[in-house]
């Protein structure tokens, strides 16, 4: 139990990190999108984006969440 409660502050860093990692990318995919002439390619990564920007959003909450049950 005791090793579980020094892990806390670590998972939540990691999604922390994670969140960051994933909305870089979503950036990188709908900005390349709004490049593209292609109608259907452009639609595909847009769709990818806004997948990754939930992925963020989750792993942002969960990190938050990680924090509340340190303290």
């Amino acid at each position: 139990m005791e090793r579980n409660r020094k892990m806390l502050p670590l998972g939540a860093k990691a999604h922390v990190r994670n969140a960051i990692w994933l909305l870089l990318m979503a950036a990188i995919f709908i900005g390349f999108a709004l490049t593209q002439r292609e109608g259907g390619f452009a639609i595909f990564l847009i769709a990818l984006g806004a997948v990754m920007l939930l992925g963020a959003a989750f792993s942002f909450f969960n990190s938050r969440r990680l924090k509340k049950l340190q303290g």
